[in-house]
């Protein structure tokens, strides 16, 4: 009783009426049955009173867990929203690059293909350039040669005339000769 074993005053007392019921002494058995039942029933009401602290505690703890489990949950949530939002920016950027390297490459190509279009024009007008001089030149010679054979069949016909006589000297020489073998 000192140290307030209850357990071992609820013991005590029943084995102490049980003892007094066996000698016949029913006034201690049913004082000492009365504190058996007295110490039975704090240790109850202790019990009791620990499993609802504990109940309540374990009550307390479950509910701090779950706000602890929601809270993480919300962070985990709002996280995972994070992580989509980059990842679709870096999508969308990578989309972007990829566009923008495909029209920088399609700009690049058509250039380079102006570019050789350009060369192969300007080396087409080059050539027709030199071919216009080379026909230029060649008419040119052409009429060189052509003043130079008009000028040639003209000199021809100056010495023809000038060693054959006209047809009309020619017709006067006829009928004077003509003329001359009848009469002889």
């Amino acid at each position: 009783k000192e140290v307030k074993d209850l357990e071992g005053i609820k013991l005590a007392e029943e084995n102490l009426s049980l003892i007094y019921e066996r000698m016949h002494n029913n006034k201690k058995a049913f004082a000492h049955y009365k504190s058996f039942i007295c110490a039975r029933d704090s240790l109850m009401n202790e019990e009791t009173t620990t499993k609802t602290v504990r109940i309540e505690m374990n009550y307390e703890n479950e509910i701090k867990q779950n706000e602890a489990k929601i809270e993480q949950e919300k962070k985990a949530f709002i996280e995972m929203k994070e992580r989509k939002r980059q990842k679709m920016i870096r999508n969308y950027f990578i989309c972007g690059f990829a566009l923008m390297l495909a029209l920088a490459f399609f700009i690049f190509r058509s250039y380079r293909l102006k570019k050789k279009a350009n060369i192969a024009v300007s080396k087409q007008k080059k050539e027709v350039e030199n071919k216009k001089k080379l026909i230029e030149e060649q008419k040119f010679v052409i009429e060189e040669k052509q003043k130079e054979i008009l000028d040639s069949i003209r000199y021809a016909l100056r010495i023809q005339k000038a060693l054959i006589t006209s047809e009309k000297n020619i017709d006067r020489d006829l009928c004077r000769l003509i003329k001359g073998n009848h009469e002889m």
